[in-house]
């Protein structure tokens, strides 16, 4: 198994991860243990939603969250579909 000990350099620009929700563009980023989604275009361009673990199950800031029984909106799901997060044990919310 090889180790990386340090970040290749940047050479060729920079790179950016985007999900697409529906038909909304969302940047992705990873900040510890959170993921952070900002809407890149459209209504409501440059909201932030922070996803995030939330003790065993996955939380989200979005209004959204509370609207759903178990508590999981589609900005929880494309990141866990995008393994960005881990999977809570058991399915979780």
């Amino acid at each position: 198994m090889a180790t990386v000990t340090h970040e290749p350099d940047a050479r060729h620009g920079k790179t950016r991860l985007c999900i697409i929700i529906n038909d909304d563009v969302y940047s992705a980023r990873k900040v510890g243990t959170r993921v952070r989604l900002r809407k890149m275009g459209g209504e409501r361009a440059g909201i932030v939603y922070w996803v995030r673990r939330d003790g065993p199950g996955v939380g989200c800031s979005c209004p959204d969250t509370l609207h759903h029984p178990d508590g999981r909106c589609k900005h929880i799901g494309a990141v866990l579909a995008c393994r960005l997060l881990p999977t809570p044990k058991g399915g979780g919310r």
